[in-house]
């Protein structure tokens, strides 16, 4: 889980308030063979991706009906 806040503020001082993106990257590991459910909560646009397909994004009609995505790893 991604859970951070900026707290209306830049992730540093020299980085313009009003347009930066935040990249994350990592690996995810799933204990045994399952459905998983992804979640994304964003406030300016976001997306998640895996095995370089996008499953989440904010632009997606499932996102703006508030349905969830399950994904079979």
């Amino acid at each position: 889980m991604v859970n951070f806040e900026w707290n209306g503020q830049p992730p540093h001082k020299d980085i313009n308030p009003e347009n930066y993106s935040i990249k994350w990257q990592g690996f995810l590991k799933v204990p045994v063979t399952s459905e998983y459910v992804f979640k994304l909560e964003c406030e300016d646009g976001g997306a998640v991706q895996i095995n370089e397909n996008v499953i989440l994004s904010k632009n997606y009609d499932f996102f703006l009906k508030n349905k969830v995505p399950y994904l079979y790893l």
